[in-house]
């Protein structure tokens, strides 16, 4: 898996198919783009800036603007969980990927492109088959349809 880095956003900047939970305020999208990725938090400002910040042993250090001048992918999903190829939600929401891809010149955003953009239901994390690591693909179907029947 290895290191990465955490892009967050002002609010309004993100494209509305952007799904709710990548909406919230603060929501941290990862990427490996940038050089030696470790664990630091870059924002897209509100007028679109890119900044970077290292993290402390008291939290973030603000370093400043970066001029960075190409494309950032970053990405992000809802799924706390995964058993036999099915991704597994908090709640049992649908689970949700988006890939987006940040085109920067001169460390100003240009644009965002949605990449990939995925939705699949989901059971919750709750549910025992989050447990069971004997579980197969069959036995989560199983389990979605009833849900489904039961919904």
């Amino acid at each position: 898996m290895g290191m990465f880095d955490d892009v967050t956003f002002a609010p309004g900047l993100l494209p509305p198919e952007t799904p709710t939970f990548a909406r919230k305020p603060g929501y941290r999208f990862q990427t490996k783009d940038f050089d030696h990725p470790s664990i630091d938090r870059y924002h897209v400002t509100a007028d679109g800036r890119l900044e970077k910040y290292e993290r402390t042993a008291d939290g973030e250090k603000r370093v400043g603007e970066i001029p960075y001048h190409g494309d950032i992918d970053a990405c992000a999903g809802n799924s706390v969980g995964g058993v036999a190829g099915h991704a597994f939600t908090l709640n049992g929401e649908d689970y949700e990927w988006i890939d987006l891809t940040l085109r920067f010149t001169n460390g100003q955003l240009e644009r965002i492109t949605i990449k990939t953009a995925e939705r699949h239901p989901a059971l919750p994390m709750t549910h025992p088959l989050f447990w069971d690591r004997t579980a197969t693909p069959a036995t989560i179907a199983a389990a979605l349809a009833e849900r489904d029947a039961t919904a």
